[in-house]
């Protein structure tokens, strides 16, 4: 489905939230529960799971970047900073030399979608 853009789950709050697999529609999920179980020590953000208060402690308040782009060396704290700043930044020599992988094609259609 990932391949195919077929995303046959949808969130029964956001109409227009569709996922390729349950497992991110569930994920999902939790962004409409009330409660965040994990508080940040540091700044009092919550979190709905444990793991993503460690990654936020680690980006934010520790500073560590582990995404680094291979293309220009620039860093960042998330996989997904990295996924659109290739995107952006280096479209033009990725499209010209025909070869954009799968994940800058995936979020080259989710950004296309947020325009419309």
């Amino acid at each position: 489905r990932v391949h195919t853009g077929d995303k046959p789950h949808q969130c029964p709050h956001c109409p227009s939230r569709f996922f390729t697999n349950k497992s991110n529609l569930n994920k999902h999920l939790f962004t409409h529960k009330a409660q965040h179980d994990f508080k940040c020590g540091q700044c009092q953000h919550g979190f709905y799971n444990k793991r993503d208060l460690e990654i936020h402690y680690k980006v934010v308040h520790i500073g560590i970047k582990d995404h680094v782009c291979n293309l220009c060396g620039k860093a960042f704290g998330y996989r997904k900073q990295m996924m659109k700043h290739q995107l952006k930044v280096h479209k033009r020599d990725k499209l010209r030399s025909g070869r954009v992988p799968l994940y800058l094609q995936l979020e080259k259609k989710m950004l296309e979608g947020k325009e419309t």
